[in-house]
């Protein structure tokens, strides 16, 4: 244990938030959600150990399906095991949560930049002697770090081993993707200068000019005050989205699931401005933030309203394109939300493709024949992907799939696109263009 009280006292608050946040999840909800809340409530807590606890926490979850074996070292070590296969460099609090489970304070190095076999061999070579005999053969397995009935759904390329793509799959999991920014590229070389560079480095998409992501949590605001153009944070998978949609200038879309705009600042970017846009969502307070947002980008095209796509539609109103990011599972994004792969219930996919394929029939209704429907989810189920579309296409023989290009990479789409979480590296997601006879 740490002689210094001051270590010791930000190791106790830790692993109170770890605590706290873990059985937050268990009630299912999110883990950002109640980790902010509870520093948002905690003054005493500097920049410093606000960084080292939020790191804590979202690797606790993201190893979890390892280190929840280990229940004999108690959670101060196995929370700190799990913050050093993720951390860049030692910590005092860390080396303190390893000595309340009788583990030497050097036994694990920092695993920053290694592959998850690699630091699955450095997790079992740590434990050393110290394994119970009712754990000898203890070897952390890929597999364990997503629950199966995932891996069980999840859409496989044809032709892609199956093992060899679970191994992808879970590599990209356990990895934090950058913040991906829409950024004018004139300005790239001067947000870099105005972003630690010690805490935080660029990344350029070579297809997509616009697109530039830092790794970690960059500090924006001096950014936001100096650098002298608008941008917005936007994964870089929806970036490709917006993209995927092909939006022409003087069009009319309706975005129908808006949430906070995103995609209809996306949008409009891609049209120069110069496109109508009904942007709706069934919450007002999302809404709100979409305005603010439209308004410091000074577009003027833009409406919006509260409809819940699911059960209503704008009144005598046909679209150029409609877009659909629907409500989905989520699995896409668990490498930024490690937290929701162990509170996302198995049956969700399944439950969530009755309500996307409504929605997406309900949009379709409201494209001009000629016009464009566009499908997105953040989410790379079989049922909530192929069957989805398979099923509105035999269901509306108006409709039909859209061909064109990835706008990751530029290879040829057949209307579908499918967006891996090792790509940029960013979010998993699916979309489908679809084109009204």
């Amino acid at each position: 244990m740490s002689e210094n009280p001051i270590v010791e006292a930000r190791a106790r608050r830790a692993i109170e938030l770890v605590t706290s946040v873990e059985a937050s999840v268990l009630r299912g909800e999110p883990a950002d959600v109640a980790l902010s809340r509870s520093l948002r409530q905690d003054r005493r807590l500097g920049g410093r150990d606000r960084r080292f606890i939020s790191e804590m926490v979202f690797s606790h979850f993201r190893w979890r399906g390892w280190i929840d074996r280990l229940q004999f070292l108690g959670l101060e070590a196995r929370s700190a095991l799990a913050y050093l296969l993720d951390a860049r460099e030692p910590s005092p609090v860390a080396e303190a949560l390893l000595a309340r489970g009788n583990l030497s304070p050097d036994c694990l190095a920092p695993q920053a930049g290694r592959t998850v076999i690699e630091k699955g061999t450095a997790l079992r070579t740590a434990l050393g002697d110290r394994l119970p005999p009712y754990l000898p053969g203890f070897a952390p397995e890929i597999r364990s770090l997503v629950p199966t009935w995932a891996l069980n759904c999840i859409h496989r390329p044809g032709g892609e081993p199956e093992e060899r793509f679970t191994e992808k799959l879970i590599e990209a999991f356990q990895n934090r993707p950058p913040t991906w920014l829409v950024v004018p590229p004139s300005h790239h070389e001067a947000l870099i200068r105005l972003i630690d560079s010690e805490k935080s480095f660029a990344i350029r998409h070579p297809i997509i000019e616009s697109a530039i992501g830092f790794s970690g949590s960059p500090d924006l605001s001096p950014a936001r005050s100096r650098l002298g153009t608008f941008f917005w944070v936007q994964d870089l998978a929806s970036q490709a989205v917006a993209r995927f949609c092909e939006p022409r200038p003087d069009e009319s879309w309706w975005d129908a699931c808006a949430g906070a705009g995103g995609k209809t600042l996306a949008l409009l970017h891609l049209a120069n401005g110069r496109l109508h846009v009904l942007a709706t969502d069934r919450r007002e307070n999302a809404l709100k933030n979409l305005r603010h947002r439209v308004e410091e980008a000074r577009y003027r095209t833009v409406s919006t309203g509260v409809i819940d796509a699911l059960s209503d539609s704008p009144q005598d109103r046909q679209f150029d394109g409609v877009l659909v990011d629907a409500p989905c599972s989520g699995i896409g994004t668990w490498n930024r939300n490690p937290d929701a792969r162990w509170r996302t219930d198995p049956d969700e996919p399944s439950r969530k493709f009755a309500i996307q394929l409504k929605m997406l029939e309900r949009a379709g209704a409201k494209v001009r024949r000629g016009g464009t429907l566009v499908y997105a989810v953040c989410t790379l189920s079989e049922a909530e992907t192929v069957r989805v579309v398979s099923t509105f296409l035999r269901n509306h023989r108006e409709f039909s799939l859209k061909p064109g290009k990835n706008p990751l990479d530029n290879t040829p789409s057949d209307g579908t696109l499918w967006i891996w979480p090792w790509q940029g590296p960013c979010d998993g997601m699916f979309a489908a263009r679809f084109i009204r006879g």
